[in-house]
């Protein structure tokens, strides 16, 4: 079917298009643009609001805590420089790793031995480890082990004796009473 155009009549197709876009079109595009000129100018009205609010709040801020005028004494910075020394060591106790640091201990640890006390230094990275021991030869294997792994190698005995203790049955046993260092057992 070919396509024509018949003059007579009032209504082609050109003329069609032309109108329903000029009527229907146009204007929905117009309204369009309208709208989204109104939402640009409300973004710009909000963001210099915001704007306003915060050097408000800055000025306030200023203003409730004016800077400090005075110079600290000696004496006050050691006292605040103690103090923030303090709260520095309990973050670094809050974020200490007990459990890795039991499980490398309870690794080295050879029959015959039983710790009674752990005090990490945390400032030095260092621990103290004291405990009991059955006989010499459980605290000559006990270092030896300690000496052969990997982390707790910076082992030194501090202090050694004998001690004499009660078993449940209130029997006496002499014992070796032990006090180790070991540095660099932390960071």
């Amino acid at each position: 079917m070919r396509a024509t155009l018949n003059l007579a009549v009032g209504h082609n197709l050109a003329r069609h298009l032309a109108t329903t876009i000029t009527r229907w079109l146009l204007p929905l595009l117009g309204g369009w643009l309208i709208y989204l000129l109104i939402s640009q100018g409300l973004v710009m009205h909000r963001r210099q609001s915001l704007k306003n609010d915060l050097a408000d709040l800055a000025a306030r801020a200023r203003a409730e805590n004016p800077p400090i005028s005075r110079t600290l004494s000696p004496g006050e910075i050691k006292h605040l420089e103690e103090e923030i020394a303090f709260i520095n060591g309990l973050v670094a106790k809050d974020q200490f790793a007990w459990t890795e640091l039991l499980d490398r201990l309870e690794k080295a640890t050879t029959k015959g031995i039983t710790l009674t006390g752990i005090e990490p230094d945390y400032r030095k990275g260092s621990l103290q480890v004291a405990g009991l021991a059955k006989d010499v030869g459980a605290l000559r294997g006990y270092l030896t082990s300690l000496l052969n792994s990997d982390s707790l190698a910076a082992a030194y005995l501090l202090q050694q004796e004998t001690r004499k203790v009660k078993d449940p049955f209130d029997r006496e046993h002499a014992v070796v009473a032990f006090r180790i260092e070991i540095q660099r057992a932390f960071r």
